[in-house]
């Protein structure tokens, strides 16, 4: 009977007929995505590992993170200032006003959070795995109303909302998921991972579900403390945060937890793309897949050969050592290696050493020219496959800031503009995200932020709606009495005419 209702199910909407099956679809849907790009993951995993030089092998050149911590400034290096304004620049004062409350709004909440090292970590995940991902939170405070202690049996007081937020938040490079297709205005869903302690587990699906959950220790948990009570609170139980496109939901799945999802929310924040993320920044653009492609990717064999060539040199270096040898009957010589600045050390056997020719025959060095000959040409190598690697990726030595003193300032200017031009596409990718994640946070301040907020964020002064409702009636009034008498309407005083201000609509 499974095997028959299983071939009668055709389309999404009969698996989630039940809350059971909305549960089973979604994790259907998660592993999918995950095989998808499992290799790019584990690629991605060892390139963090790279970065950070936890594995560097002994003697290598780590010149991936050289060439992202000179990328990292030269993509993103300032905070950026919202700019709002009208497409078209027809005489609309409301446009104008409307245009001006966002730009305000938008410079307050930069400020309000440290909005770079949200930008830094979405374009450092950029430039070394391939793919950033920037996303909006809408965050709500509330305060409980000061309307007295509640009575025995009576509810608490309800809440007041006492401020807004919208932020920005860069999701973990592997903690992000999406739906299939080969361009992202073809992606049905996209999801996040998170850990959810249960406390956070009550507040945000109450504590019926939270106590249903599963929690486990994290990997590191036997390093927090020893007492076995104190890592109980660092249990945290996986998550993920769904936003599905087509019915214009979020879901809240647990994969420990299958009897429905931990949460349902239609269509939070009522935006246009519905999408709380805009378009993941790539490094380098595929039009055939969303798979991300790492920069490192495209050097790696060039990266590998410079790691050979360098160890070469540091086992080449540690082998040029002065060592020599003496006669055993001309222990003296053996005080003189050793012997202090301006230090005379009396020699016995004077005539021995004058026999074999001079104190400078009586020592045998280690012959090290062919060494420094072959260290040479190592050195003479590693130049090459680091230019070869600069070719690849685009870093001009101007970039680098390393000039040739012979060039002429027409040849260095030259590379400095072919130099920007290969950065430019990196550059236009990470403003090209900023700008969707402040368009999105405009979005939200419309759509969810009050008048209160607005006020207090844009430090203009919004009419309340008796003045709205005052000012209106001494428009109509005296509309009223032009058509009475005839005569055209008399100019509005400067109070009146506030009525055509977007915040008197």
């Amino acid at each position: 009977m499974a095997n028959e209702e299983s071939l009668s199910i055709t389309t999404p909407a009969e698996i989630e007929r039940t809350p059971q099956g909305l549960v089973r679809r979604w994790l259907a849907e998660l592993n999918i995505a995950h095989r998808d790009e499992k290799e790019w993951r584990e690629e991605g995993k060892r390139l963090w590992e790279m970065y950070e030089g936890g594995k560097a092998k002994a003697h290598s050149f780590n010149i991936l993170w050289a060439n992202t911590e000179l990328l990292l400034p030269a993509v993103y290096n300032s905070t950026p200032e919202p700019d709002v304004r009208r497409r078209f620049r027809d005489a609309d004062p409301v446009g104008k006003g409307v245009s001006e409350v966002l730009e305000r709004a938008l410079s307050a909440q930069v400020d309000s959070y440290d909005f770079n090292d949200e930008a830094e970590a979405f374009v450092l995940d950029m430039l070394l795995v391939g793919r950033g991902v920037p996303r909006v939170k809408y965050v709500p405070q509330f305060a409980p109303q000061q309307m007295g202690e509640p009575a025995p049996g009576e509810d608490a007081q309800p809440e007041k909302l006492s401020g807004e937020t919208v932020e920005c938040e860069s999701v973990q490079w592997d903690d992000f998921r999406r739906g299939p297709g080969k361009r992202w205005s073809e992606v049905p869903w996209v999801a996040f991972r998170h850990d959810f302690t249960q406390e956070m587990a009550e507040q945000q699906f109450g504590p019926e579900v939270a106590l249903a959950l599963t929690y486990s220790e994290g990997k590191d948990s036997d390093k927090i403390s020893d007492d076995k009570q104190t890592r109980e609170l660092f249990k945290t139980t996986e998550v993920w945060e769904i936003w599905d496109k087509d019915q214009r939901r979020v879901l809240f799945i647990a994969p420990c937890y299958d009897k429905a999802p931990a949460l349902e929310v239609p269509d939070p924040l009522k935006l246009r793309e519905f999408f709380c993320c805009p378009r993941p920044a790539y490094a380098i653009k595929n039009t055939r897949t969303l798979v991300p492609v790492p920069i490192y990717r495209l050097y790696a064999e060039q990266a590998k050969e410079l790691d050979k060539v360098s160890a070469r040199i540091n086992k080449i270096v540690d082998a040029m050592k002065v060592r020599g040898a003496y006669s055993a009957n001309l222990s003296e010589i053996g005080s003189m290696l050793t012997a202090a600045e301006n230090e005379m050390i009396p020699v016995a056997n004077i005539s021995e050493i004058a026999s074999v020719g001079g104190l400078d025959k009586a020592i045998w060095t280690m012959p090290i020219e062919r060494l420094r000959q072959v260290l040479d040409g190592l050195y003479q190598a590693r130049d090459q496959i680091k230019a070869t690697i600069y070719e690849l990726t685009g870093i001009s030595d101007i970039v680098r800031g390393s000039t040739d003193a012979q060039e002429t300032a027409s040849a260095q200017k030259i590379k400095a503009q072919w130099g920007s031009m290969r950065l430019q596409r990196l550059q236009r990718e990470a403003q090209r995200a900023i700008r969707d994640v402040l368009r999105l946070k405009a979005e939200v301040i419309a759509e969810r932020f009050s008048p209160e907020t607005l006020e207090a964020t844009t430090n203009l002064d919004f009419p309340t709606q008796a003045e709205k409702q005052q000012v209106q009636m001494q428009v109509q009034s005296a509309l009223q009495q032009a058509q009475m008498t005839g005569q055209p309407p008399p100019p509005m005083p400067p109070e009146m005419q506030a009525t055509r201000h977007p915040l008197y609509c």
